[in-house]
């Protein structure tokens, strides 16, 4: 695959936080390297699971991870349609 070529990778998460941060770093840890990973959280503002979410978020600061919160819970459906619409890759 052309290096150039932009591919997401859509993490939605929902009251998973034991698998998340291994979500994550097993994207981060392949060979292609032109990726960008979007986390999309569709726990409830004020839950304990969105407090944990925000918590594993903060310790990456690699650039090319992204994390976006719904403003509700949608479902994992409409989740992953979120994150596909903020995505840039052409994969």
């Amino acid at each position: 695959m052309d290096e150039k070529i932009l591919v997401s990778v859509v993490i939605p998460t929902y009251s998973r936080n034991t698998t998340l941060k291994r979500a994550i770093d097993s994207v981060l840890a392949q060979t292609y390297t032109n990726i960008e990973i979007i986390v999309v959280d569709d726990n409830p503002k004020t839950s304990e699971w969105r407090a944990a979410t925000e918590a594993i978020m903060a310790e990456y600061t690699d650039e090319r991870v992204r994390y976006i919160q719904n403003e509700k819970n949608m479902g994992g459906g409409l989740t992953r349609t979120h994150g596909v619409q903020e995505a840039k890759g052409e994969y």
